[in-house]
C-alpha cells in the first residue's frame, strides 16, 4: 500500500474524510504526484528539507486553524 492509496481511503470514508493529512516523505515527488495530492492533503514535508522546528510550527498552525489548542501539538 502506498501513501496515495491511504489518502484515497481516508477521503472515501465518511468517518475520516475531514481529517487533515500531512505527508512526510523521503521520495522526490513528481509534478503528477503533487497534482494527485493537491487539495487532498494539508501540506507535504520532504525529509531533510524541513527541520523539526519548522515542522512543529506548521503542525501547531494546522491545529490552531482546526480549532485545537496549540498545546495539543508536541513541540
Amino acid at each position: 500500500t502506498d501513501g496515495f492509496y491511504v489518502v484515497e481511503q481516508v477521503h472515501a470514508d465518511p468517518d475520516t474524510r475531514d481529517l487533515p493529512i500531512v505527508v512526510l516523505t523521503a521520495k522526490s515527488l513528481t509534478t503528477e504526484d503533487r497534482r494527485r495530492l493537491q487539495g487532498r492533503v494539508e501540506f507535504v514535508a520532504a525529509k531533510g528539507r524541513l527541520d523539526l522546528v519548522q515542522l512543529s510550527a506548521r503542525l501547531a498552525d494546522l491545529a490552531r486553524a482546526r480549532g485545537a489548542g496549540a498545546s495539543e501539538v508536541p513541540r
